[in-house]
């Protein structure tokens, strides 16, 4: 309450970031009323041109994937990188979905995607990268990207163990 009370006080550009800022403190303590209050107050605030559209779409896919509603989770994640390329979160948040679906190759290509905001622990995400393109057996830009992910990381213990598995595939000892 003393953090909210203070973001009231301080100067904004806008409206709505204001309620974003409110949005983000309650999804981040699971009071998903609160912050769907504040995303609802934020979307009536927010002007379509303004650059906090990416960060609402993001922060209503967050709050969605929260309350267990993934399609909708995915529409506002989608919406988020269409309206800005470089947020991170959605992009990741799309190919974590498509790999539990099971969609390996919408899968990879998110994460592509995601792998050019350069992430930390690009090791770990260039394994998972290669472990998406192996599932959709893609075997020549699965290697490349386990490849990738021992330059970064010598240490990516994904990105070893799925390297050994492809080799094991080979029967290559």
């Amino acid at each position: 309450n003393q953090a909210m009370a203070l973001l009231a006080q301080v100067p904004k550009q806008e409206d709505a970031s204001l309620q974003l800022a409110i949005a983000k403190l309650n999804l981040d303590a699971a009071n998903f009323g609160r912050a769907e209050e504040a995303l609802q107050q934020a979307d009536s605030q927010i002007k379509p041109e303004s650059p906090l559209m990416g960060e609402k779409e993001e922060l209503m896919g967050l709050l969605h994937e929260s309350l267990g509603q993934t399609s909708e989770a995915k529409r506002h994640f989608e919406l988020s990188a269409k309206i800005n390329p470089e947020r991170p979160v959605p992009l990741r948040k799309l190919a974590e979905m498509g790999a539990k679906d099971q969609v390996w190759s919408e899968a990879a290509k998110w994460m592509e995607r995601f792998l050019q905001t350069n992430p930390q622990q690009a090791g770990h995400y260039w394994a998972v990268l290669g472990d998406y393109w192996l599932a959709a057996e893609q075997v020549e830009p699965g290697s490349q990207a386990l490849d990738t992910a021992l330059r970064i990381d010598l240490y990516s213990y994904w990105g070893h163990l799925r390297m050994a598995r492809v080799f094991e595939k080979n029967k290559d000892t």
